[in-house]
């Protein structure tokens, strides 16, 4: 339903996701906003392939986002080196990501990309 907002330009998410990222996301989408959010693996990387998607710049900020491994994860693998390798294979340079409170675990998804400079990470406190 989300794609049928063709002016949206800023959406904010919060609960828990899992799975891979399912979201049709309108293409007038400029900021997209993870706040307090508990997610998989696959549906962080299969989110960035799907901004990948847009054709301009997107800022995506993470605050407090959790990982959360996905049940698939835990019985092979395969996928989730599938995931990582299109998304290195796509250009990403046109999504700016903004964490804060990021896990250890978030900035080796986020190593390598080929993301815009203005990625600013913060470790929480804990």
């Amino acid at each position: 339903m989300l794609h049928t907002f063709n002016k949206l330009t800023t959406l904010t998410l919060r609960g828990t996701y899992t799975g891979r990222c399912d979201l049709r996301l309108p293409a007038s989408l400029q900021c997209i906003g993870l706040m307090e959010f508990k997610c998989s693996y696959e549906w962080v990387c299969s989110l960035l392939i799907t901004l990948s998607s847009l054709d301009h710049r997107v800022a995506c900020n993470l605050w407090d986002v959790v990982l959360q491994p996905c049940e698939e994860a835990r019985e092979d693998y395969s996928h989730i080196f599938d995931l990582r390798s299109e998304m290195l294979a796509r250009d990403l340079s046109n999504i700016t990501i903004f964490v804060r409170n990021g896990s250890k675990e978030l900035f080796k998804i986020l190593s390598g990309l080929s993301i815009r400079s203005a990625l600013k990470f913060e470790f929480g406190s804990a």
